[in-house]
């Protein structure tokens, strides 16, 4: 039907970058599959090939890493990724005392083809383990700081200091001159740690530090945040700007303003970090609006799960010991919820 090699046609639907092939050619080809509801095969595939085509996702903590809303977001992107190159995704949960054990457990019974390991899960026998295997492995860190260098190890990260920088220039030109922080424990020494900075380099001074443990349910975060944030009404009611670690905290504090009758965005500024409830008001996240009210920061998880699936893809065909790392540069969304200070 194509009028082309068997080869040819094999190259093209498998997305083999190895030889050249004419972009007319690859047209017809693509859109006679496309016609004819072509689906790979997987048995014969894989003996052709040599290989399984399953991609495998590890993760220590893979109930709560479906369940929050980053987590899924990130992974929901990963999985359309996965099934757009036609391969399969393998959702591996290596939970135990010996996190390095359990992954190496993970690898040696899937057979995949490449590895997305969470965070810093990889121990000395994993890597022993990836390199005896030649299979690519890539981890990804939600913020910019590495504590740790894994070799054999490719990396995507979020640059958080982009999204911030830009915030702190709205806000040096809206003249805020001082401003608290409101975070989660777990992300006081990343976050946190690039909001200080670039707040003394833009001329804010911080005037409060406020820190809280929450479960790991978003909705119970929200609901923490906002019964921390009334304990400390007093102090949140002579800020300018309350600057929060996530949407959802965001969101309890001015659940917490409004209640103390505080109008957030006009009293008091208050931003975010994630952008992941974009249609959330503090008034509740089922309220009907296509306005989302809350300032936030932008972090591209989408975007960094395909940057994963691309890059191990890649690594794949290379076949190259060389370790890559990506960066996916964060971007602040100016909202409501930033006014200007009362003087």
């Amino acid at each position: 039907m194509a009028k082309v090699n068997p080869s040819t046609v094999s190259r093209v639907l498998n997305g083999d970058k190895r030889y050249s092939i004419t972009e007319s050619v690859c047209s017809r080809i693509l859109e006679l599959a496309d016609r004819c509801s072509y689906a790979p095969q997987g048995a014969a595939r894989s003996l052709a090939c040599k290989q399984s085509f399953n991609i495998a996702v590890i993760l220590d903590q893979l109930e709560h890493d479906m369940s929050s809303s980053a987590g899924a977001l990130l992974l929901g992107s990963i999985c359309r990724e996965v099934t757009k190159q036609n391969y399969k995704l393998l959702l591996l949960p290596a939970s135990g005392n010996d996190v390095d054990e359990e992954v190496l457990r993970c690898i040696r019974s899937s057979n995949a083809d490449a590895y997305f390991i969470g965070g810093l899960m990889a121990g000395d026998r994993t890597l022993a383990e990836l390199k005896k295997s030649k299979a690519p492995a890539v981890t990804f860190y939600g913020d910019d700081i590495i504590e740790k260098e894994i070799p054999d190890i490719h990396t995507v990260t979020l640059d958080v200091e982009s999204g911030y920088r830009e915030l702190f220039r709205v806000l040096q030109a809206r003249k805020f001159r001082r401003a608290a922080l409101f975070f989660l424990e777990e992300h006081k020494a990343t976050r946190r740690y690039q909001a200080a900075k670039l707040a003394s380099e833009y001329g804010i001074r911080l005037t409060d530090d406020i820190s809280f443990y929450s479960p790991a349910s978003d909705f119970k975060t929200r609901n923490r945040a906002r019964l921390v944030a009334l304990a400390q009404i007093d102090c949140l009611r002579a800020q300018e700007l309350i600057l929060c670690s996530t949407d959802l905290v965001a969101l309890g504090v001015c659940d917490a303003l409004e209640a103390a009758g505080i109008q957030p965005g006009i009293d008091v500024s208050v931003a975010g970090f994630d952008n992941l409830e974009v249609q959330a008001t503090f008034r509740g996240l089922a309220e009907d609006t296509d306005v989302p009210f809350l300032a936030t920061i932008d972090t591209h998880l989408a975007e960094a799960g395909t940057a994963i699936v691309h890059l191990l893809l890649k690594k794949i065909k290379e076949n190259r010991k060389e370790t890559e790392h990506i960066s996916i540069k964060s971007s602040f969304i100016p909202r409501e919820s930033i006014g200007f200070p009362k003087n």
